[in-house]
């Protein structure tokens, strides 16, 4: 039996209870006052309790113009949203970022209706290294304006996490600050050392970390638009991370790390899809 109805039961059991014995003429005694005023107030409280679980259990109705999703199908406002994404390079170096308004223009005339950039840092000398909550303050207020130029242009982002790669900040570097060595290794193929680098996706460390740049993210308020992220219906998703890798025999580590940090962003935005 769900927890509201059987709460809702044992409302009705005590009301019928109370009624029952006032009826009696057992509650009308001195000595049964101070009863009485703990079964009225043991009843408000469970009332409240049950109100409660009513409320939470009430299935959320997509916000307005943003995308949700009907089965497998994708939907704004009831209707079916259809689109072309794309890669933009925005966010990363000087060039890129004073070309961003014009890239973002040319993308939505091509009738790109979805972008994906990064929201971390690169860890080049012009931008601060984007692990936990050291995402540096220019990084954010830069993609703070691609969100806004997105939205006039009537186009939406997906905002990627972080990165499985070291060309940008990615596993090893939230491994480097959690104390664990050698993930990254020039000997190895493309510099990672997968066996250390899957400790990514279990070290409580990095796990928190993560948990952190994620709450900065999503709860972060615009400073261009003044509108918090997740009220924000310019951002299409959440992409945990670019290329997660994980080998054979393995993959239960990681969908436990995916599984667990998409709750943590959904306890953050509770409407996103």
């Amino acid at each position: 039996m769900p927890n509201h109805e059987a709460c809702f039961l044992t409302v009705s059991a005590t009301i019928e209870k109370i009624v029952g014995q006032v009826l009696r003429g057992h509650l009308l005694t001195s000595h049964s006052r101070y009863m009485w005023s703990a079964a009225v107030a043991l009843l408000l409280g469970t009332t409240a309790v049950c109100l409660l679980l009513l409320v939470a259990r009430q299935p959320r109705s997509p916000r307005a113009n943003f995308v949700a999703t009907r089965g497998a199908q994708f939907v704004v406002d009831g209707e079916p949203f259809r689109f072309v994404g794309a890669n933009v390079a925005v966010m990363y170096g000087r060039r890129e970022r004073a070309a961003m308004p014009e890239t973002i223009k040319q993308a939505a005339r091509d009738g790109v209706r979805v972008i994906r950039v990064w929201a971390f840092g690169d860890g080049g000398d012009d931008l601060s290294a984007s692990v936990g909550g050291d995402v540096g303050e220019e990084t954010l207020a830069h993609l703070d304006r691609v969100l806004a130029e997105a939205a006039k242009n009537n186009v939406r982002v997906q905002l990627c996490l972080t990165n499985w790669w070291r060309d940008t900040v990615g596993v090893t570097e939230y491994l480097r600050r959690a104390g664990v060595t050698n993930a990254a290794d020039e000997r190895e193929p493309h510099g990672i050392n997968v066996e250390r680098a899957m400790l990514f996706y279990s070290h409580y460390e990095t796990r928190r970390l993560f948990r952190e740049h994620v709450r900065r993210i999503v709860a972060r308020r615009n400073t261009v638009t003044g509108v918090l992220y997740r009220d924000d219906a310019t951002i299409f998703a959440y992409e945990l991370m670019n290329e997660a890798q994980a080998p054979a025999g393995r993959y239960d580590e990681r969908r436990a790390w995916v599984a667990e940090m998409s709750a943590h962003i959904k306890s953050l935005d509770a409407h996103t899809w």
